[in-house]
């Protein structure tokens, strides 16, 4: 088997960052804290999306093969949706109004962390319709512009709006109206199949450009970050305008340093979604079982039971295949 471990082990590392965000590290340093939770770890699911990018040429480019994938990832979904069922289903609030809306949100949009399989299978979908309605290069890569920034601005309300109550504060503090398959799904699946498939990204395939492009993203994303914490404290935003510049870089620049080489198999790569998927079960028990350990500590409990429980749900899924 032909693998990128560079592009393996990054993905191990986003996974990482994304439990980091859900359990925040260094709670008790409110800045240091801020910036590397809704700060650096915001870039690991954009990430995500463009690594999954590279390997769906052959997707959306042949129907039968796009069902295929589809069908899959459906699987995927309704598995997990079924194993997280208790922890969105009938979780009413005071008002009803607004318990039935979360609840319709968590099954349409995908409870937690399980958007992220809902915005494979629109973002790719989606790809693959501007794909048959023969859409240039060129003008994908801008509309994957315009759709991110549209969602970076829908976003962006609450800053104005921080404290708003009722259906529409929800709605405002709600992440579905811009999280979603449309602004943050499909833009970076098609840098990532741009990569691969276009010219328009790949120019940028040398190593000084590409680093400074990843400094100079940061250095964008650190900025937003301080000022969304000084405006409002630290809510976290999936929307910076640094993330169109650090992701792709950073996995151009890994993509091209690092050649494929002969492995005997996927496992960091399986790895890392196992702990993408299983960690909120552990994170719900870590919480529920050590609630004064402080959350640095948290962490650190909740990282070494999603290895070690996702390495067993890896060799599971070897049979069932319905995981990931």
């Amino acid at each position: 088997m032909k693998r990128n471990l560079a592009l393996d082990y990054t993905k191990l590392i986003l996974s990482f960052l994304v439990v980091a965000i859900h359990n925040p590290v260094f709670w008790e340093h409110r800045f240091a804290s801020n910036l590397i939770i809704n700060g650096l770890a915001r870039t690991a699911v954009p990430c995500f999306f463009i690594l999954n990018g590279l390997y769906i040429v052959k997707v959306v480019e042949d129907k039968n093969n796009l069902k295929k994938y589809l069908k899959k990832l459906g699987v995927f979904y309704l598995v997990w949706m079924v194993i997280y069922a208790p922890f969105y289903l009938f979780s009413f609030r005071k008002n009803m109004t607004i318990s039935i809306l979360q609840n319709i949100e968590s099954i349409f949009f995908g409870f937690w962390h399980l958007w992220y399989i809902v915005g494979l299978i629109g973002g790719v979908s989606l790809l693959y319709i501007f794909k048959k309605l023969q859409f240039k290069d060129k003008k994908l890569f801008l509309m994957s512009i315009i759709l991110f920034l549209t969602g970076w601005i829908i976003q962006k309300i609450e800053l104005f709006y921080p404290n708003l109550e009722g259906l529409i504060g929800s709605l405002i503090r709600s992440n579905a109206p811009s999280r979603n398959f449309i602004f943050m799904g499909f833009p970076f699946i098609t840098f990532g199949y741009l990569l691969t498939k276009g010219n328009v990204l790949r120019k940028i395939n040398n190593k000084p450009a590409a680093i400074n492009l990843m400094i100079i993203g940061l250095i964008l994303i650190f900025i937003e970050t301080i000022s969304n914490f000084y405006i409002i404290g630290r809510r976290g935003f999936d929307f910076y305008l640094g993330l169109l510049i650090f992701c792709p870089a950073i996995v151009i620049y890994l993509n091209n340093k690092y050649k494929v080489v002969n492995v005997k198999d996927d496992f960091i790569s399986k790895l890392s979604a196992s702990i993408y998927f299983i960690h909120p079960l552990i994170l719900f028990w870590v919480h529920e079982s050590f609630p004064d350990m402080g959350r640095t500590g948290q962490y650190v409990l909740i990282m070494f039971f999603s290895i070690t429980l996702g390495t067993s749900l890896i060799q599971a899924n070897k049979s069932l295949k319905i995981f990931f």
